[in-house]
């Protein structure tokens, strides 16, 4: 597994590992349902934008993005995120982006990661706790791509 700058050029991969994944998208609180090309391209524009985003390659194919960003509430903390394709799931590729991005958030001298996740999406609990990340709490947060507002697990870890 390979981490490299997320680009434009990876929307028709993501729209082809998303456009049938219903349930994969709902766990994301972003990524809007259905999913089409131009709501990869509009993601693509948007987070692009953004310092420390990554596609994840295996064997140099897209899999995945990942990231580990500037919390905009708290400018000693790092906000990590990640979602893997259908066909790429199980394979243990979440926990080992999960791993570099700590890493990363430490080589930016962070002195905390965050992340969320529903509390129905306990694949990727289990894969912030591997590596540490402890439930802190929940939060409600307006989601429209999600319908609202939605309640999430807050997970953090000092480093």
């Amino acid at each position: 597994m390979d981490l490299r700058p997320l680009a434009a050029s990876d929307a028709p991969d993501m729209f082809r590992l998303l456009e049938h994944d219903q349930a994969g998208i709902e766990q994301t609180g972003s990524i809007p349902w259905p999913f089409t090309l131009n709501d990869a391209e509009a993601w693509l524009t948007r987070v692009t934008k953004m310092d420390g985003v990554f596609a994840i390659l295996v064997d140099g194919e897209f899999a995945g993005s990942c990231g580990v960003t500037d919390d905009p509430e708290d400018e000693h903390a790092a906000v990590l995120g990640f979602w893997v394709g259908l066909p790429f799931r199980g394979q243990g590729i979440a926990s080992r982006a999960v791993e570099r991005l700590v890493k990363i958030a430490r080589m930016k001298r962070r002195l905390r990661v965050k992340a969320e996740a529903f509390p129905a999406n306990t694949v990727s609990a289990r894969v912030l706790e591997k590596h540490g990340l402890k439930r802190t709490g929940i939060v409600e947060r307006n989601l429209p791509v999600r319908g609202g507002l939605r309640q999430s697990y807050t997970y953090e870890l000092e480093l």
